[in-house]
């Protein structure tokens, strides 16, 4: 089970973390780990990459 963040009112499943030393400026390696993380998108946060998953509003409708 992967945690729940927030960033400006939307939701994003928390893949795993990275500091920002570790990738070393190297936007090829950071990619490279998105996609091997099947992740749909990198947040920068004190110090570290994120690598979240977008969560979906549902959308729902009463039944009677």
């Amino acid at each position: 089970m992967y945690p729940i963040v927030e960033f400006n009112n939307k939701a994003y499943q928390l893949v795993r973390r990275i500091a920002v030393e570790q990738v070393n400026g190297n936007m090829d390696a950071l990619r490279a780990w998105k996609e091997m993380l099947h992740c749909d998108h990198v947040l920068k946060h004190n110090g570290y990459y994120l690598m979240v998953n977008f969560i979906n509003d549902i959308e729902w409708q009463e039944i009677i």
